[in-house]
């Protein structure tokens, strides 16, 4: 296996939790294509609190928009 997928079917589930668990207990790369609500942050800036990998593991979105759609 050379990645993950992780989904979830809603908000709040916590995906990004668990995307950070995973960048620190595998030492991997964190990388989502799409973000969306970025005016509050986007999920790359948590995974970087909570897992602290080093800067170049944290590859940036490819689309990014500023209100929270889906």
């Amino acid at each position: 296996m050379t990645g993950f997928f992780v989904t979830g079917t809603d908000t709040g589930v916590g995906k990004t939790v668990l995307s950070a668990l995973l960048v620190a207990s595998l030492d991997a790369n964190y990388w989502k294509p799409v973000q969306t609500g970025a005016v509050e942050g986007t999920d790359r800036e948590w995974v970087r609190k909570w897992a602290a990998p080093p800067e170049e593991c944290l590859l940036p979105e490819r689309y990014c928009f500023d209100p929270p759609v889906s």
